[in-house]
């Protein structure tokens, strides 16, 4: 394949790294999982509690139990969604504090991805990537390796034509090509 050599360059903030984290973590199969488990388990146990406590003629209880249960569903998202988001923010400026506002090139051939800031440089064959997930502020390209690189898209000056060749890419290597143009942190 004769993939167009691109070189970009970009910065990334803060918030670049914690909604990459977020969404990695919100759309694996284990997480999704986990919400849907604590979203059914907590509720049925409260609404199975108060239907014995309406067989005990406990109305009262009865309905209060079933109030929780069906305000324990509400609250379970949000509170989830929030713990993580703070536990993430927390993480993300502890580990990566030094690489925000860092310039990053980002170099694509036919054959590597080279990828450089005043850290580090890292280099990734091209069949490594694994998939490549597009979301309304990112693209990420999720190697084998278990890393990914992360392009914010609205720093970006040619971004249709980097999606253009990683669509390209994508069909190449056999690989997803994943547009979550809904995805959004709350």
């Amino acid at each position: 394949m004769l993939l167009e050599n691109m070189k970009i360059e970009y910065i990334l903030e803060k918030e670049d790294y914690l909604t990459y984290l977020l969404y990695t973590e919100f759309t694996s199969v284990k997480a999704k999982r986990a919400i849907r488990n604590g979203k059914l388990i907590v509720p049925l146990a409260f609404f199975g509690l108060g239907v014995i406590f309406l067989f005990l003629n406990l109305i009262i209880v009865a309905c209060i139990l079933t109030a929780i249960g069906i305000l324990y569903t509400f609250y379970y998202t949000s509170s989830v969604k929030k713990k993580f988001y703070l536990q993430y923010k927390e993480y993300v400026e502890d580990v990566y504090r030094y690489r925000f506002g860092k310039k990053t090139n980002l170099e694509i051939t036919n054959d590597l991805i080279i990828e450089t800031n005043d850290l580090t440089e890292c280099k990734y064959i091209i069949s490594g990537i694994k998939e490549i997930n597009e979301i309304p502020t990112a693209i990420y390209l999720k190697m084998k390796s278990g890393g990914s690189i992360i392009i914010p898209k609205s720093r970006i000056n040619h971004i249709r034509v980097l999606k253009s060749n990683l669509e390209e890419l994508a069909t190449f290597l056999q690989i997803k090509y994943i547009i979550d143009d809904d995805w959004k942190w709350i």
